[in-house]
C-alpha cells in the first residue's frame, strides 16, 4: 500500500529522477567523469532566465572565478552518527577538488567520543585537516556569531523531525543547503515564495544523493549572488512563518482553555535532557517567554530518561530561579531478586500491552494509515491501565533490571510471540528494557495544572501514566515525522529480524495510540490540516490545533 502519512514534497523525493538538464551536472569539466547527472532544484528559480546552454557557460565561469575565494561551509548541531556526518565529509573531499579555497566546520556537543574519534580518523585520512576543523561546543546565545562566519550553512541528516538550524540559519540570512527530511524542505522553498530559501537534496543515502551534495556545495560556493538571495529570502521567510510571540500565543491561549485559572498555572514541560538538543533548546525558549509573559506561571523542566547522567543546565538556574530542574538525578534500581507477586502484578499488565500490540494495525512506513481500523477504546484503556500497573510494580520493588531476568517474564517473551524463536524472544526482551524505562521517571515531586510534552515517543510514557493517574490535563507536542524516524530506525537495525521489526513498530503505533487517546490538546507543526490528522491519526478533529516552531530574531547588524 502506498504511504499515505507522507507530505507531498517527500512524495516527490520517491520518484524516478526525470532527465537531466540541470547545468550542475556539467560543474567542472576536469570532473566530469566522477559526476552523475544530479538534478538538483531548478537553477532558473534564482532568477536568471537565460538558456540552459547560457547558464552553464556562466556557472562554469563561476567557478573559475571562485577557485581562490575563501568559502566557509558549516554546520551546526550534535556531533551524533545520526546526523549522518561521515557523508558531509565525503562531500567536502569533493568540493575541494573544484573550489580548492572551501572549508569546512563542525559546531556541536558529542556524547559519544568513539564517534568523534572516527569523523577525525576519516579527516586524517582523505587529508582533510587543512579544510575539514571539528569544532567545539556551543551555547545558543552564540549561535548569531557563529553563523555570521559561515556562507552556508548545512545538513545532511538522513532522518529528522524538524531541523532547528534550518530556521535559525534562514533567520540570520544564511542560504542551506540541506536533505528533504522532516520539516528541512518545506522551510527552504515553502509556497507562494519569491523562490527558495537554499538547495533541497532528497534523503536517498547512496552515492546518488551525495553527487547532489557536491553539487549544490559548489554552486553556492561559486556564487556569491545566489548565496545573497537565497538568504534574503530564508530571512523574510523566517521572520513571516517563524515568529517566538506568535507561536508562544497560541500555546497559551492552548493551556488557559485547559485550566480555571487564566495565566495563573503550574505547567510540567519533558523533553531530552541534553544541552543543545531541539527538545532541550525548546523547552528552554518556551520557558523564559512564558516566565516573562505571565509572572504568575510556574514553570518545571522534567527529563524522562533515567539514565542519563546529566547536570543541570547553567543558563536555566541563572536565567530563572523558579524553573526547578527536577527528575534529572539518575536512578538506583537494585539488582536484587524480585517478590514472588511478579507473578500476579506484572506480567498479566505487560502481557495485556502485547497482546494489544499484536492487533494493531498500522502502514508499513507510517501509522498514519487512513484504511486502517480504529483501535479499540476497550483495549486502549486496559492498556493505560497496565501502564500504571507496571510503574507502581516497579516503584515497589526498585528491581527493574532482575525482574526482566526473572523466569515468568522470560518464559513471557518466549512464548508470546509464535513467530520468534529463543533467541529472538530474549532479545527483545533486552530491547524492551529501554522502551519502557522511562516509567522509572514517572513518579512526581508535586501536581502540575498542566502536562506538556513537545515530542511523542516512549519518553512521554510517563507523562502519559502521570495524566491518567492523577487527571492532569495532557498536552502533546506533535511532528507526523516522528514515528517514520523510529520506523526508519527500526528497518535499519542490521540485527533485527522480520518480526522483531513488526513487534517493535506495532509497540510504538500502541503508545502513540495511547498519547493521541489521552492527549486533552495536541498541538502540530505541520503543514497538514486537522481534517487531515484526524483522518489519518483516527483522532478527533477538535484535539489538534496549529502552530509553528518559533526561532528567535538572530540579526545583528552586518
Amino acid at each position: 500500500m502506498q504511504v499515505s502519512g507522507t507530505n507531498p514534497y517527500e512524495r516527490q523525493h520517491a520518484r524516478a529522477p526525470e532527465p537531466d538538464s540541470d547545468p550542475t551536472k556539467h560543474i567542472a569539466t576536469r570532473q566530469r567523469a566522477s559526476t552523475l547527472p544530479a538534478p538538483i532544484q531548478d537553477l532558473a528559480a534564482l532568477g536568471d532566465q537565460a538558456p540552459a546552454s547560457k547558464r552553464t557557460g556562466r556557472f562554469l565561469a563561476a567557478i573559475e572565478a571562485a577557485q581562490t575565494d575563501p568559502v566557509k561551509f558549516g554546520y551546526i548541531g550534535r556531533i551524533s552518527d545520526e546526523k549522518n556526518l561521515e557523508t558531509l565529509i565525503r562531500v567536502m573531499a569533493e568540493v575541494r577538488k573544484r573550489l580548492p579555497g572551501a572549508t569546512l566546520i563542525l559546531r556541536g556537543g558529542a556524547k559519544d567520543p568513539s564517534y568523534v574519534k572516527r569523523l577525525q580518523d576519516l579527516i586524517d585520512a582523505m587529508q582533510l585537516n587543512d579544510c575539514v576543523t571539528l569544532g567545539k561546543p556551543y551555547r545558543q546565545g552564540e549561535l548569531p556569531d557563529i553563523l555570521k562566519e559561515f556562507d552556508v550553512m548545512v545538513t545532511v541528516s538522513l532522518d529528522e523531525v524538524g531541523p532547528l538550524t534550518v530556521r535559525e540559519a534562514m533567520m540570520r540570512r544564511r542560504p542551506v543547503v540541506a536533505t528533504g527530511t522532516g520539516t528541512g524542505r518545506e522551510d527552504l522553498v515553502g509556497e507562494d515564495r519569491e523562490g527558495p530559501a537554499g538547495i533541497v537534496v532528497p534523503p536517498s543515502g547512496d552515492e546518488l544523493m551525495m553527487r547532489r551534495l557536491v553539487n549544490a556545495f559548489t554552486y553556492l560556493g561559486a556564487s556569491p549572488e545566489a548565496r545573497e538571495k537565497m538568504g534574503s529570502r530564508g530571512r523574510k521567510a523566517a521572520v513571516e512563518l517563524f515568529s517566538v510571540p506568535k507561536m508562544v500565543e497560541e500555546h497559551i491561549e492552548v493551556f488557559n482553555n485547559l485550566c480555571q485559572r487564566k495565566d495563573r498555572w503550574t505547567i510540567e514541560m519533558g523533553g531530552h535532557p541534553f544541552d543543545g538538543d531541539g527538545v532541550q533548546v525548546f523547552n528552554d525558549l518556551m520557558a523564559a517567554q512564558l516566565r516573562s509573559r505571565l509572572p504568575d506561571v510556574r514553570v518545571e523542566l522534567r527529563t524522562f530518561m533515567p539514565d542519563a547522567a546529566v547536570t543541570p543546565i547553567p543558563s536555566l538556574i541563572e536565567r530563572f530561579h523558579d524553573i526547578v530542574i527536577a527528575g534529572r538525578e539518575k536512578h538506583r534500581w537494585g539488582h536484587r531478586a524480585p517478590t514472588t507477586s511478579i507473578h500476579m502484578q506484572f506480567i498479566p499488565a505487560l502481557g495485556a500491552i502485547f497482546h494489544a500490540a499484536d492487533g494493531i494495525a498500522f502502514d508499513e512506513s507510517s501509522m498514519a494509515d487512513p484504511e486502517a481500523p480504529a483501535p479499540d477504546a476497550a483495549q486502549l484503556q486496559q492498556v493505560m491501565d497496565s501502564l500504571v500497573e507496571m510503574e507502581d510494580f516497579f516503584t515497589r520493588h526498585r528491581a527493574y533490571d532482575s525482574i526482566f531476568e526473572s523466569p515468568g517474564v522470560v518464559q513471557l517473551y518466549r512464548g508470546a510471540f509464535g513467530k520468534l524463536n529463543e533467541m529472538e524472544a530474549d532479545a527483545l526482551r533486552d530491547w524492551s528494557k529501554s522502551f519502557f524505562k522511562p516509567l522509572l521517571s514517572a513518579r512526581p515531586h508535586r501536581k502540575p495544572d498542566i502536562l506538556y510534552h513537545p515530542e511523542w515517543n516512549e519518553t512521554a510514557m510517563p507523562v502519559l501514566v502521570r495524566a491518567q493517574r492523577s487527571n492532569i490535563p495532557l498536552v502533546l507536542g506533535f511532528h507526523t515525522y516522528n514515528l517514520r524516524i523510529q520506523f526508519r530506525a527500526i528497518d535499519n537495525d542490521p540485527l533485527l529480524s522480520e518480526p522483531m521489526r513488526r513487534i517493535q513498530k506495532r509497540l510504538h503505533v500502541l503508545m502513540a495510540h495511547l498519547l493521541f487517546a489521552r492527549a486533552d490538546r495536541i498541538i502540530h507543526y505541520n503543514k497538514q490540516s486537522p481534517e487531515w490528522l484526524a483522518m489519518h491519526y483516527k483522532v478527533p478533529r477538535e484535539k489538534f490545533v496549529g502552530s509553528r516552531v518559533g526561532i528567535p530574531d538572530l540579526s545583528t547588524d552586518e
